[in-house]
């Protein structure tokens, strides 16, 4: 009975002719699961299996289709013996017919042995003799055979022969960290702040590793510094050399503990840092898709996953919350009446600036990134292979309380061609800023008592 076949492998499988053949692999188990792999595309049937495993009585079969009716479908037996091959499969023949629980359409025996006149004339015996007999015919595979399917299918030559297969013809997609134009001016034009004057730098992209500063400050910083700050405000407002600046030093006092209060927890803590660091510490960037493979992709989509210790940006980030209270300088002051020249968290309450959205250019009608949530979303409708696409773009980046070194951001890509989603990373350097936030400026300090008491 003739089995099921969908199509026949000298129609469907091209071989590719080679006078630098590969030896078969040396362990029978790596044999097996070559002979599987070719079976499957030889056969055009991806629901054949090994049958058990090596130790386990397999009843004269290595393989099988598990889904085969009766009468129909393929078993095989795959081996590297060179010599008593020809008894071998009388043998495993024999022991498939009495321990089978239904009768094939053909018999394979895959060998890992050049092609043999003998071999080949015992199993055309054998096959006809079964085949009047009502039972399964007899086929023989040899090296040649199992190595031709193997180079000429790009999947099995990749993952065999690694070192010798040809390049993957699928698309290859990475992305990558690009820098954008600075187009800030270097003043203010007719005195005015422009959008361009509340723009972060552009970012370094040194080696295609994205380059971030970050503050090393935690929330049990900020509490321990500001406890301090208001347990000296306290004692100052007590000492009679300090009698004139009581009423500053409430309102600092004050200041200090609406802070604390509105900064209590690590999610307020995160907050308060964006708002306070975004403009001195974040850095603008753009993105890349490149195409490294052989052939085109379409339908492309890449999603950028921020981990906690990264933000970020479309536009400048909301201004409201409280800010981290600016210690006022008493001397300067009083003595030139300098008020008006600090930012006090008190003005910043209830002003919050106008932000507008940019509109996200699209010059080419084939490429869109936009910001989802915490993540960046990228598509591109086509990408040539050998080919890539600096996206117009811009987001800023600002690198969260974080230890320096470089660090991973993962990153998954998908197109038509590769029909699944593919992981990949790309990397950050966080470096630790200069120029720190003066956090552990006292109070005392900038009372300026010394400086007082030798005037008068």
């Amino acid at each position: 009975m003739e089995p099921i076949i969908s199509r026949r492998y000298d129609e469907d499988v091209p071989t590719k002719a080679t006078t630098k053949r590969r030896p078969p692999p040396q362990s029978e188990e790596e044999f097996e699961l070559l002979v599987v792999d070719v079976a499957r595309v030889r056969l055009g049937n991806p629901s054949l299996a090994r049958f058990g495993r090596r130790g386990q009585a397999q009843d004269g079969v290595d393989g099988f289709d598990p889904i085969a009716t009766e009468g129909q479908g393929v078993v095989w037996q795959a081996t590297l013996k060179e010599q008593g091959v020809e008894t071998k499969l009388v043998n495993d023949l024999a022991l498939m017919d009495a321990k089978l629980a239904y009768q094939p359409g053909r018999f394979v025996l895959a060998l890992g042995i050049e092609r043999d006149v003998k071999i080949q004339l015992a199993a055309a015996e054998l096959s006809a003799r079964r085949l009047k007999e009502g039972k399964c015919a007899v086929e023989v595979w040899f090296w040649e055979d199992l190595y031709d399917v193997v180079i000429s299918n790009e999947s099995l030559h990749q993952k065999f022969y690694p070192d010798d297969a040809q390049p993957a013809r699928g698309p290859a997609l990475r992305l990558h960290w690009a820098t954008v134009e600075d187009r800030k001016p270097k003043g203010r034009r007719g005195g005015a702040e422009t959008e361009e004057d509340e723009a972060p730098p552009v970012a370094v992209v040194d080696a295609e590793v994205l380059e971030l500063p970050v503050v090393s400050v935690s929330l049990d910083d900020l509490k321990r510094t500001l406890l301090s700050e208001i347990s000296e405000c306290e004692q100052l407002r007590r000492d009679e050399k300090a009698s004139r600046f009581r009423s500053d030093l409430a309102k600092y006092q004050e200041r200090c503990e609406r802070f604390l209060a509105g900064v209590a927890d690590e999610e307020t803590f995160r907050e308060w840092y964006v708002r306070e660091h975004w403009k001195l510490h974040a850095r603008r960037f753009s993105l890349r898709v490149e195409n490294d493979g052989t052939a085109p992709a379409t339908g492309i989509h890449a999603r950028v996953e921020a981990p906690r210790w990264l933000k970020f940006f479309a536009d400048n980030p909301e201004t409201e919350g409280p800010l981290f209270p600016r210690r006022p300088h008493f001397l300067l002051d009083r003595m030139n009446s300098m008020d008006r020249l600090f930012f006090t968290p008190e003005l910043a309450i209830g002003m919050p600036i106008e932000l507008t959205r940019p509109s996200l250019r699209m010059p080419f009608r084939e490429s869109e990134a936009r910001l989802d949530g915490d993540d960046l979303d990228v598509t591109v409708v086509s990408l040539s292979h050998q080919h890539q696409l600096d996206l117009p773009d811009h987001f800023s980046a600002l690198a969260m309380p974080v230890s320096p070194g470089v660090r991973s951001v993962d990153y998954e890509v998908f197109s038509i061609e590769g029909l699944d989603w593919v992981k990949a990373a790309i990397s950050v350097r966080v470096i630790a800023h200069e120029k720190r936030f003066d956090y552990d400026y006292r109070i005392r300090d900038a009372l300026g008592l010394d400086v007082i008491m030798r005037k008068l």
